[in-house]
């Protein structure tokens, strides 16, 4: 369901998508699975789709909880925390809470260097989005 909820938030379906996340979501809390790397990654994705949807409270929510498993259950540069990390910071921006996205923003970067090396679309990507960063908020 992941994997079809991925393609249909690539067809800009987010009510299809959101469906279909709830309903893996729900599969893994009824099989008592809410630990694992996979649970997270669905509520990740979740997230994901309440951004697009503008749901910032929920997509925070969905965000915070699929971070705090990877923590617990990833090795600490794994990049699917620094994921957790961008995409945090990418809403920290929206909601105007620029110094909680910067510091989200420094981790993924971090982690992203390590992963992947400087000439990677990920960390120009992380680079980018820190460079708009630093001018919001010396803006201010």
């Amino acid at each position: 369901m992941n994997n079809r909820a991925a393609i249909e938030a690539g067809r800009a379906d987010y009510d299809g998508a959101s469906s279909l996340l709830a309903r893996a979501i729900a599969l893994h809390e009824g099989n008592g699975d809410r630990q694992s790397a996979a649970y997270a990654s669905i509520l990740n994705n979740m997230g994901a789709v309440q951004f697009r949807q503008g749901l910032n409270d929920k997509a925070e929510q969905s965000y915070m909880k699929a971070l705090s498993l990877r923590l617990e259950r990833l090795a600490p540069a794994h990049p699917d925390i620094g994921q957790s990390y961008y995409n945090l910071a990418k809403l920290m921006i929206r909601l105007g809470r620029l110094e909680d996205a910067s510091g989200y923003l420094e981790k993924s970067l971090r982690i992203r260097l390590v992963c992947y090396g400087s000439n990677h679309l990920k960390v120009r990507d992380c680079e980018a989005l820190e460079k708009s960063l630093r001018i919001m908020l010396a803006l201010r």
